[in-house]
This record gives structure tokens, C-alpha cells and sequence, in this order.
């Protein structure tokens, strides 16, 4: 294949996951069960308002629960972008107040990076989302945030 037909098919696969995303939202949230990620809502911006409305109907079933927020961003990121695709993810927990916050103490928290090429392998999927966050959450890759990491470091 050549660069043309290789952007036009990085290009066409952004688009259609942006259809996705635009259908059932970029942010998605998880409680960790057993050690193991559980997808429990997915949303828009306007997901955490509506998490913490269902957890405040039923607070005891939430109260020592690890959370984990997931977005994905498409398209070039700025200065620290390392490819088309981004999965931001880190883990939360809910305070007295009843409000989702990341722990000062626990900073388990990373965004992993698609590159075109990654993406032409067929790297990303929706599965590799709880690989990522069992990634994270049991410390398996390296959590400095300036660190950029991508897809292929965490699939080996």
C-alpha cells in the first residue's frame, strides 16, 4: 500500500469511529471487580454528572468501589499528541461528599497513544480498552505522564 492509500484508510477508520463516539459518547466508565475492569456507563461530557446520579440512588453499592474513567480523543492532540488515537484512563474513587475524584495519593493514571501504523495493524479495538486499564491499575507500564506510551508497549 501506498501513503495515500494509507492515510485514506487511517482517515476513513477516524471517521467511522467518530460516528461511534458521536452515537454512544467518548467517556465511558468502569468499577473494578475481582481486579477486572466492568463497564457500568458510557457518555458524553456530561457522563459524570449522570454516574454520580445513578450512584446517589444506591450509594452503599458504590461506596468502596475503584472507578475508572476512559475517554477517547481522535484527531492530533497538540504538542504531545503521538497519533490519531488517545485512550485517557485513570482510576477514581468516591469521596464523603459522594463526588468522583482522583486519589492525591493513587496518580494510576495514563493516556496510550495509536500511531498510524498501530492503527493499520489493526491495534485498536474496544477490547483493548480493559487491557489498558488492568494495565494500569495493577502498575504493569510506566505511569510518569511525560512519558509517551503507545499501544504496542502494553500488547507487547
Amino acid at each position: 500500500m501506498n501513503n495515500l492509500e494509507n492515510k485514506n484508510k487511517i482517515n476513513n477508520f477516524i471517521i467511522n469511529l467518530n460516528k461511534i463516539l458521536n452515537e454512544h459518547g467518548n467517556h465511558f466508565w468502569y468499577i473494578m471487580k475481582s481486579d477486572k475492569p466492568k463497564l457500568i456507563f458510557k457518555g458524553d461530557v456530561n457522563s459524570k454528572k449522570q454516574i454520580l446520579k445513578k450512584i446517589s440512588m444506591n450509594p452503599k453499592k458504590f461506596s468502596e468501589k475503584e472507578f475508572v474513567f476512559v475517554k477517547i480523543n481522535t484527531g492530533n492532540n497538540g504538542l504531545m499528541s503521538n497519533g490519531k488515537i488517545s485512550i485517557l484512563c485513570y482510576l477514581m474513587k468516591l469521596n464523603k461528599k459522594l463526588d468522583l475524584i482522583q486519589d492525591p495519593n493513587d496518580l494510576r493514571g495514563k493516556t496510550i497513544w495509536f500511531s498510524d501504523k498501530e492503527l493499520l495493524d489493526g491495534k485498536f479495538s474496544f477490547k483493548c480498552i480493559k487491557k489498558i486499564i488492568n494495565d494500569i491499575y495493577h502498575k504493569k507500564i510506566d505511569l510518569n505522564p511525560f512519558k509517551i506510551t503507545t499501544i504496542s508497549e502494553i500488547n507487547g
